[in-house]
């Protein structure tokens, strides 16, 4: 996402935040994910900022239940 924004808007990603919960996840997300509505999953939300700590973009990514432990790697520009 950061890469995009940048290339698109040229505008740089300067902080993110990264919030992770476990919780029921939405309608959509469920049903693409194929779990049964109402169950909780593992639910990841990025806020990014550009200068002057300004909004820049938000995402969220679903995933349901997994074995394997979740990695997540930054890279330093």
């Amino acid at each position: 996402m950061r890469e995009l924004v940048a290339q698109r808007l040229s505008l740089p990603t300067q902080r993110v935040d990264q919030w992770i919960r476990f919780d029921v996840l939405p309608e959509v997300a469920a049903r693409e994910l194929k779990i049964e509505n109402g169950q909780p999953g593992f639910i990841m939300e990025m806020r990014g900022y550009t200068l002057r700590n300004r909004p820049l973009y938000y995402q969220s990514v679903y995933s349901g239940p997994f074995a394997e432990r979740l990695i997540i790697l930054r890279e330093h520009e």
